[in-house]
């Protein structure tokens, strides 16, 4: 539908609404007008997604505006921690994945120009954004189409790619500014699952200091899901760790240190996450060893880990038990002893939550971000950013329009 129609349409629901506003049933239907009258004429809302601070006073957040991929995001810098963001040029390309390092060093997973390639290209920017260039992998990396994260922490980038036919992981890494990448060997991660084209991988990545943790699972219509299993790489060398999950469903990882991890996840290995009862672990010896902080939520309710400034320092999404604000963020400064109630807000009108609550992360001990993420009729969802900047204890709602 075009621009001129959408307005014609919007306008015409005013319309009835005004002359039948009698019915009881049309209220319900205008309270949707005032939206489409407003994207009819100065186009989609903004919707703000990724947060990256490399202090805390100093960061962007990117965010959608309109349907057309990622060449619709918008690009906003901030030097105040967040109160006022200035728009900054975003890539003119497509790409699966966007990281900033710092103000002149950026980089991204990007398609290639050939029609129907298999492979993600690495490109860089030293200049902010203005150029782009490809980076030229060592030796034989490859970097498949849906196997691949890239992460950066502690003036590092770091590439991941993950083969799920052989259950193999292979590691790229360079200095953030001296286009110096270098290779790790394969690490055989989980058991490879065989040429199958119906293969499927899920993983995650997190770093800090010299350590990167990795889970990650592969999973295919014959054979389900593996669980979930743990490697690291420790000075350019894979080894494994026991991740403190035995089930399927997906943790989630918060790297504080370079020995220091906080993992949620469902320890019971039961299929259905929302059956489980997710616990907290935290692990100061690289992942050797993992602590039990306790269950998140009661069995039934799905909690995760948002985000870990120190390992006395956490905040994680619980569920509710209330339709009209059905997630809230809790905060401790003790190591997860006890907890505080730092934000519950009100869900979007005829949304809930479904799977995850939210996602987050710690950029330092004082500033990170959650995102909340709510559903409603199909194709509806919206997700919802928050900041902090004392460590969890208040957030302020990201809202730029």
């Amino acid at each position: 539908m075009s621009r001129a129609q959408l307005r014609v349409k919007s306008w015409g629901k005013v319309l009835a609404c005004a002359v039948l506003g009698v019915s009881l049933a049309v209220p319900v239907a205008c309270d949707t007008v005032r939206d489409e009258i407003s994207e009819a004429l100065v186009g989609p809302p903004f919707e703000p997604g990724a947060v990256t601070f490399v202090s805390d006073a100093e960061g962007w957040l990117r965010g959608a505006q309109g349907y057309c991929g990622t060449k619709c995001d918008r690009l906003f810098h901030t030097v105040d921690g967040g109160r006022n963001w200035e728009p900054v040029t975003a890539p003119a390309f497509d790409y699966e994945w966007f990281g900033i390092a710092d103000a002149r060093n950026w980089f991204a997973l990007r398609w290639p120009d050939t029609y129907g390639a298999q492979e993600l290209e690495l490109w860089w920017s030293h200049d902010g954004g203005s150029h782009w260039s490809r980076v030229r992998l060592p030796g034989d990396v490859e970097l498949p189409a849906f196997g691949v994260r890239a992460v950066i922490a502690d003036g590092t980038v770091r590439v991941v790619a993950f083969d799920g036919r052989t259950g193999e992981a292979r590691m790229v890494s360079s200095p953030v500014g001296a286009d110096d990448f270098t290779a790790t060997p394969r690490f055989p991660v989980v058991e490879g699952r065989g040429r199958d084209s119906s293969i499927t991988v899920d993983f995650t990545v997190v770093q800090a200091g010299s350590t990167s943790w990795f889970a990650g699972v592969v999973s295919t219509p014959a054979r389900g899901a593996s669980k979930w299993v743990g490697a690291r790489v420790v000075d350019g060398r894979w080894s494994s760790f026991p991740l403190p999950c035995v089930s399927v469903n997906r943790p989630e990882l918060a790297a504080i240190s370079a020995t220091e991890l906080a993992i949620s996840c469902d320890p019971t290995g039961e299929v259905d996450s929302r059956q489980g009862e997710h616990h907290l672990y935290v692990s100061t010896d690289a992942g050797d060893t993992f602590t039990d902080l306790g269950a998140l939520a009661p069995r039934g309710k799905y909690a995760t880990l948002i985000g870990a400034g120190t390992t006395g320092d956490l905040v994680v999404a619980v569920p509710t038990g209330e339709p009209g604000a059905p997630t809230a963020l809790r905060t401790s400064h003790d190591g997860g002893r006890t907890w505080a109630q730092t934000l519950n807000p009100p869900a979007p009108k005829g949304m809930s939550v479904s799977g995850a609550p939210a996602q987050g992360e710690f950029f330092t001990p004082a500033t990170g971000y959650a995102r909340l993420s709510y559903v409603g009729e199909a194709p509806d969802g919206m997700d919802i950013l928050y900041l902090t900047r004392d460590g969890g204890d208040t957030w302020d709602r990201v809202a730029l329009d």
